[in-house]
């Protein structure tokens, strides 16, 4: 051990010179806790007490008015918040500020406060406020494009922040009009996982799951006002609405088939029958397809001939050499008397029913027999062919 690490009794002992003795890991954690502890019963103590009087709580209740919670009164934890509004509202130049359209953005984001513009990346100002917490869009038509909003009176409000602060910064004065509401993003969680693969598979038509592309359960039923993105762990996103009471009835009716697939299907006794059976796809009650009709057994097979000009024997084409190519199919094993008595058997079956054309054609093969070859102009020698194009044809064949 080193001699500067040593602790010997006298100057080099910390506790022999009176400072403070090496402390105890958990008495100290301990004595942090109960600080905490005290520190929390000063601010209750310090808070102001809520008025829940009935007279306060009915001034309260006209911001509730247009929400529909009485659906909700079994399980207030599933009513969906907003997190987020988007907005559209359209901005005109007062007359006399000398102002047009299209409004010149370079002015505007070099002048007002917190602003951001990109303009190869994104073709419009963004105003970033921090009460309430969002971003307003200001294009060069005038359009004003308000996100993140919590609410509708947020989003409201951030249009005339914008507003005001176009005129005292810029210098730019415009009117607003024509504002509305045109996206609403709630969130919810039913505090219980989900069993995203049964749901696909019941509801084939309406619910979209590919854990490869996407984690989440996509459900998108007909004639709801928003649709549900759904992770396994139960939370839920649910963008689509554009007021809020449209999207507390729409996931009012599809909470049930949420809940069906859930750890927390004891809350579907809350819920009437009539709302459940909105959009229940349970496959055990749907009219089964007819069986198909069996199939009618095959015909059997046409023999097949016993010998051909066409199968018994494989002529092969010539490459451009002169030389025979390899033929793909083997060749016949029979032998050649039997592949000749059954070439003229083929080709004297259509003779059979013109006798006097039968007899022309042997004729014509007892003289080509009586002359083993036949010299052309030319002086080669080449094999007579009885069955020659010329032949035929003056036979009428």
């Amino acid at each position: 051990m080193p001699k500067h690490t040593r602790l010997k009794s006298g100057k080099h002992d910390p506790c022999a010179r009176g400072l403070s003795k090496p402390f105890h890991l958990l008495d100290r954690v301990t004595e942090v806790v109960e600080s905490c502890r005290e520190a929390r019963k000063r601010s209750r103590n310090s808070e102001t007490p809520q008025d829940l009087s009935d007279e306060t709580l009915s001034k309260q209740a006209r911001f509730t008015d247009n929400i529909s919670l009485m659906n909700y009164r079994h399980f207030l934890h599933l009513l969906p918040r907003l997190v987020n509004v988007v907005t559209l509202a359209e901005a005109i130049p007062v007359v006399g500020s000398g102002q047009s359209l299209p409004l010149d953005l370079f002015k505007i984001a070099s002048r007002c406060n917190g602003a951001y513009f990109a303009s190869k990346r994104f073709s419009a100002v963004q105003l970033a406020y921090t009460s309430p917490r969002c971003r307003v869009l200001v294009f060069h038509t005038g359009r004003l494009v308000g996100t993140g909003c919590g609410g509708t009176m947020e989003a409201r409000l951030a249009i005339a922040r914008a507003q005001r602060q176009l005129a005292e910064e810029a210098g730019v004065y415009i009117h607003t009009r024509n504002f509305q509401i045109i996206n609403t993003v709630g969130a919810v969680s039913l505090h219980a996982t989900l069993n995203c693969e049964a749901f696909a598979d019941a509801h084939t038509a309406t619910a979209h799951y590919d854990q490869q592309s996407f984690v989440g359960l996509a459900y998108r039923p007909e004639n709801e006002a928003c649709c549900v993105e759904i992770y396994s762990t139960g939370r839920a996103n649910l963008p689509g609405a554009r007021t809020e009471r449209s999207l507390h009835e729409s996931f009012y009716r599809m909470l049930p088939e949420l809940l069906r697939f859930s750890s927390a299907s004891r809350l579907l006794s809350y819920i009437p029958e009539s709302i459940q059976s909105i959009h229940r796809t349970d496959r055990s009650s749907t009219i089964p397809m007819p069986p198909m009709p069996p199939m009618p057994p095959m015909p059997p097979m046409p023999p097949m001939p016993s010998s051909s000009c066409a199968t018994s024997a494989k002529f092969t084409k010539p490459n451009k050499s002169g030389k025979a190519g390899k033929s793909h199919k083997r060749a016949s094993t029979r032998p050649a008397d039997a592949i000749d008595e059954e070439f003229e058997m083929e080709m004297f079956s259509p003779l059979q029913s013109h006798p006097s054309k039968m007899s022309a054609v042997l004729q014509n093969i007892d003289e080509v027999e009586g002359n083993d070859s036949v010299n052309d102009e030319s002086g080669n020698e080449e094999d007579a062919d009885p069955f020659d194009d010329d032949v035929l044809t003056s036979l009428g064949l």
